[in-house]
């Protein structure tokens, strides 16, 4: 006997990925919208925050951290459509890194004091952060298990 594999999905594995994977990228969307840093609201927040302690408004809508988050809170969802869920995963781990180079920048306009980081760093940012681990944890949930099927 020959044996074959032959990916299958499994169908709670599957909506679970979806439901992760929605409720990530609608906390990311949810969070862009919100204040990140001194009152500021994510879409009003330039994206400059990224790379520069200078947290400023932002020219206009396109420019900012907010957009950055629903471009990729939709590319997790633009994901779904693939088996191996590498879009969502992409999607999860560039939000988990943008929230970092974001709080290394508020960390180094706060003076450096680490007291200040938690009190700097408000609700959106938080949200967007946790959007972005549920949105990776959804993409590692999408790899079908292979089953030998016998000849």
């Amino acid at each position: 006997m020959i044996g074959t594999t032959t990916p299958t999905r499994n169908t709670a594995d599957t909506v679970v990925r979806i439901v992760l994977t929605l409720v990530g990228a609608a906390l990311m969307v949810f969070g862009a919208f919100m204040h990140w840093v001194r009152g500021l609201i994510g879409t009003n927040l330039s994206w400059k925050a990224f790379y520069s302690t200078d947290l400023v408004h932002a020219h206009n809508f396109v420019e900012s951290v907010g957009f950055v988050f629903i471009l990729l809170a939709l590319l997790g969802i633009v994901g779904l459509a693939a088996w191996t869920g590498g879009l969502g995963r992409l999607a999860g781990a560039l939000g988990v890194a943008g929230f970092v180079l974001f709080a290394i920048q508020v960390f180094r306009a706060s003076g450096q004091h680490l007291a200040g980081l938690d009190t700097r760093i408000e609700i959106g940012a938080w949200l967007a952060l946790a959007g972005s681990v549920i949105l990776l944890i959804a993409g590692f949930l999408s790899t079908p298990e292979p089953i030998v099927l016998d000849t």
